[in-house]
């Protein structure tokens, strides 16, 4: 049960991080290489894959559309829809100077961006990546509990060997009083009732 608990929640994990790959852009509006802040006349875009974007591409944004990668705007005031990375319910306003995210949707006006964070340098990317961290590593205090685990359970092991040896050898040897024992109990019997006490004692789901 706790092994189909544990991948349960692996696999909604992997579905949330396909989700968060799913807010990205597939395509960018990709503008001539221009340092200057303001759209020039003659001014060309291209559509490209996203995925090809590099770091100080000049991409518009139009309205509607999706940020492809974390930049800084260049021009053009807009609001931008950031719920689903931070949650906030109301879009935030967006000019000349601020900084988006990959993967939000712009509303309102058009946006030139410069890119800075692009592949695995955006947010998106690096939410994506603790988030499988996340998945794939124990937290410290399951490590502690391997470890515990891995050294108690042979020592209980042991000790029920031990248990039953030294009962069996005390019995044979006249030591302990035959008398004594239960009513019908042999000292075998009684010998690896006492090994299994010793387990069920240090381990209660033996």
């Amino acid at each position: 049960l706790g092994k189909w608990l544990e991948c349960r929640a692996k696999g909604s994990t992997g579905d949330a991080i396909t989700a968060l790959l799913a807010l990205q852009a597939r395509t960018a509006l990709l503008m001539d290489q221009d340092d200057s802040a303001q759209p020039t006349a003659g001014e060309v875009e291209r559509e490209v894959d996203a995925r090809l974007l590099l770091e100080g591409d000049i991409v518009k944004v139009l309205p509607g559309a999706k940020i492809p990668a974390d930049g800084v705007v260049l021009s053009g005031c807009s609001s931008v829809d950031e719920s689903a990375l931070t949650g906030e319910p109301l879009p935030v306003a967006k000019g000349p100077g601020d900084k988006v995210v990959g993967a939000t949707t712009n509303h309102g006006g058009s946006l030139r961006v410069r890119l800075q964070g692009v592949g695995e340098k955006s947010v998106m990317a690096q939410i994506v990546k603790l988030v499988e961290e996340a998945q794939s590593s124990k937290a410290p205090v399951q490590e502690l509990a391997d470890r515990i685990s891995g050294a108690f359970v042979p020592i209980v092991v042991v000790a029920s060997l031990l248990t039953f040896a030294a009962w069996l050898a005390t019995l044979a040897t006249g030591a302990f009083p035959l008398d004594r024992l239960p009513h019908g109990r042999r000292p075998f019997d009684f010998s690896l009732m006492s090994a299994v006490s010793v387990l069920v004692v240090a381990c209660p789901c033996a």
